[in-house]
């Protein structure tokens, strides 16, 4: 990343994948177990779109507090069990998701600088 969020900075992180017509039932329904994981894991709010230009497009949004408890969710709250659900939800995707990670825009937006 560029930018260097502050430890209690809240982060949107959104995930891009991209599926195909015929695995988007599936999909929803494994997304749903991973929505689950998500909340008990840290995320405070959580939701999926379907972009409206390109349907196969569905993006996963979730805000976490903090970007020290973003973290978190990486480096020990997630149970294998955890990894389960997002890889077999990736396994209904075409290639891995597009990841972003979004910081509220507190800092000098022409040089990137905070």
């Amino acid at each position: 990343m560029v930018l260097e969020p502050a430890p209690d900075e809240r982060v949107l992180v959104s995930l891009t994948y991209t599926v195909a017509p015929e695995n988007a039932a599936a999909f929803l329904q494994a997304m749903e177990r991973v929505r689950r994981s998500r909340r008990r894991t840290g995320a405070v709010r959580w939701e999926l779109y379907r972009d409206g230009e390109e349907p196969r497009r569905l993006v996963e949004l979730y805000l976490v507090r903090s970007w020290e408890e973003h973290l978190r969710q990486h480096m020990g709250r997630l149970t294998a069990t955890d990894r389960d659900l997002e890889e077999a939800a990736l396994a209904l995707a075409e290639g891995p998701p597009v990841v972003a990670h979004m910081f509220p825009p507190d800092l000098d937006l022409t040089s990137g600088e905070p």
